[in-house]
């Protein structure tokens, strides 16, 4: 199964209801398969923003026959530990705390931090 055939899909469907389509995971845990739908969206995302796309895409998804075999369908947020992967992920997270978990020393520390987002 491959996400990136599930995010082409479902991107337009959630650019449709104002949601920004953050990432789509297809993991095995136990017996089980579960596809994950990660959304996000200005002034955060709701439990009934969830459970409103999940009704939507779950027709779409039987539809266009992309995933094999029994899953569950899990439409959440991100997380408070979301990468910010670019300008609308940041622009979402302003104004939020945010984890930070440095590549490179900064001023001879690699550590990780939490911190406010700021502009």
């Amino acid at each position: 199964m491959q996400t990136k055939k599930v995010f082409t899909h479902v991107e337009p469907i959630a650019k449709d209801n104002d949601l920004k389509l953050v990432e789509v995971n297809y993991v095995k845990e136990g017996p089980d398969f579960f596809l994950r739908i990660f959304l996000d969206k200005k002034g955060g995302i709701t439990l009934d923003d969830c459970a409103a796309f999940a009704e939507i895409i779950s027709a779409e998804l039987d539809e266009w026959d992309i995933v094999e075999g029994a899953y569950y369908l899990d439409v959440s947020s991100p997380g408070a530990e979301r990468p910010i992967k670019d300008e609308e992920d940041l622009e979402l997270t302003l104004n939020k705390g945010i984890y930070v978990k440095a590549y490179k020393q900064i001023d001879g520390e690699k550590v990780d931090r939490h911190t406010d987002c700021l502009r």
